[in-house]
């Protein structure tokens, strides 16, 4: 999720969530796609643990969204227009779609036939399984910076 707060609250922001606790768990990787024209992902399969995670997440930052700073949604869903207004986010729950970036692309053009005409293995994570043993908090300037890392718990 993309959170839109305040500077200053990134310290309460870090201890909040240093409080989500969780055990490791799989996740299942799918095809490459491009979001947003300019991102290619690689999508996840959908994870009742993922799910948990992002809801846990999402309900325990809400309270820091800075709606002056959220770019405001734009689209036609309802769903999509509540879950803005609740969260700061319309990607919150079943409208949450689940990837890992691997690259923006400064010219969408060059991979976008590639990826919709099936010239690129769009197939080449499909069925791998990823080991989530940790969550990491980002900020983004120009680039993206980490700012923490969480570990989840080990399994005894």
């Amino acid at each position: 999720m993309s959170l839109f707060s305040c500077p200053e609250d990134c310290g309460q922001i870090r201890r909040e969530l240093g409080l989500i606790h969780y055990y490791p768990f799989n996740l299942e990787l799918g095809e490459f796609d491009l979001f947003n024209d300019n991102s290619l992902v690689v999508k996840v399969k959908k994870s009742v643990q993922l799910d948990n995670l992002h809801k846990d997440t999402v309900e325990r930052l809400r309270r820091f969204v800075d709606f002056r700073k959220t770019p405001h949604y734009e689209g036609k869903s309802m769903r999509r227009k509540r879950a803005f207004q609740e969260f700061g986010s319309p990607f919150y729950d079943d409208l949450y779609n689940p990837h890992i970036t691997i690259g923006e692309i400064s010219d969408p053009e060059y991979l976008r036939e590639p990826v919709e005409n099936g010239l690129l293995d769009s197939s080449v994570f499909n069925g791998l399984v990823w080991q989530v043993h940790a969550f990491h908090l980002l900020k983004r300037d120009k680039s993206w910076e980490k700012v923490e890392v969480f570990p989840f718990k080990a399994r005894s």
